[in-house]
């Protein structure tokens, strides 16, 4: 496996207290995501969101299997446990949380942001409605 922080591959054999000490560098903010593959179209991944905790996302195989944790803004514990897992080649970082197939119908990936933007939508064109049916 390959790990990465920040695009720059860690050098020499890989361990769990490697992963980890990773993952917990997204904390002090000396790094902003960590990759951890088992080739290049097959990865578990997150990202540090700026005081509000981290994403998760995998790929397996091809970029149409690429997948966004639902529950977002994850602790640092939950993101070490699922590399660890992933490391370790066992399946439970898959089963312990609920994920969401890349672009299966939400605008941002986020449920409240999603139903902002359509009560947005639906008020312009409830507007646009409205004057093209006062302009006569």
């Amino acid at each position: 496996m390959k790990l990465e922080i920040d695009g720059e591959a860690v050098d020499g054999p890989l361990d769990y207290k490697i992963i980890e000490d990773s993952i917990y560098s997204l904390v002090d903010g000396d790094s902003s995501f960590v990759i951890l593959s088992r080739d290049e179209l097959s990865y578990i991944q997150t990202r540090n969101i700026v005081g509000n905790g981290y994403a998760l996302e995998y790929q397996e195989v091809t970029r149409d299997e690429h997948y966004i944790c639902s529950k977002a803004h994850l602790s640092v514990e939950d993101i070490a446990k699922a590399f660890q897992s992933y490391f370790s080649e066992d399946e439970h970082w898959k089963k312990d949380f609920d994920w969401k197939k890349e672009g299966s119908g939400s605008f941002t990936g986020n449920f409240v942001a999603d139903l902002v933007i359509g009560f947005v939508i639906l008020l312009i064109l409830g507007v646009i409605i409205w004057k093209l049916l006062n302009t006569t």
